[in-house]
């Protein structure tokens, strides 16, 4: 499995455009704009979702992805393994977990994406919800705890978020908080 360190921000338009201006200052990639609907199905340990995304150019894809993460605030230790599905039978793929797990929350968000070392930034606004910035730092082979949660770190640093409300859970989580109240 692939792991990384992630920390999600709530945030506000403002922030999301002071990070953007940010990361491109501190040498990330250019941000690439991604339209996203996350399936979350009911299962009994980690979560699973399908996520189907079109870029800029109208190329669409799909992927299954399993993750485990423990629920608490701050940055967090995330295990994960995605599979690329066939947009042609996207559909089906979908029904089929439907049926045999249940789905707890579908989640559709616009979300901007760069790369800094080797850390993705996430500059996410989500329907019902608001606006976020979410970081993974991915983990490769040989690379050590400590340096990973130092880049991270510093990354959140220099962006500026190191004072932001940090979100524990995923997004369907909170979906699943706001259909409760």
């Amino acid at each position: 499995m692939a792991r990384n360190l992630e920390t999600k921000f709530r945030c506000d338009d403002a922030t999301l455009e002071s990070v953007r201006h940010r990361a491109d200052e501190e040498g990330a990639t250019p941000f690439e704009m991604l339209r996203q609907v996350d399936t979350y199905f009911a299962v009994r340990q980690g979560r699973l979702k399908v996520r189907e995304f079109e870029d800029e150019r109208g190329q669409r894809g799909a992927e299954l992805i399993a993750y485990a993460r423990p629920d608490e605030t701050g940055s967090r230790w995330s295990n994960y393994q995605r599979v690329q599905l066939d947009i042609d039978t996207i559909d089906e793929m979908r029904r089929a977990l439907e049926s045999a797990c249940g789905v707890s929350a579908t989640i559709e968000k616009r979300r901007e994406v760069a790369i800094l070392r080797r850390t993705r930034l996430h500059l996410d606004r989500v329907a019902g919800l608001g606006c976020f910035v979410e970081l993974e730092t991915v983990a490769g082979a040989g690379d050590g705890d400590g340096a990973l949660a130092q880049e991270h770190s510093a990354i959140i640093r220099a962006l500026g978020l190191s004072d932001r409300a940090v979100i524990d859970g995923s997004y369907g989580d909170l979906f699943d908080e706001t259909e409760e109240v």
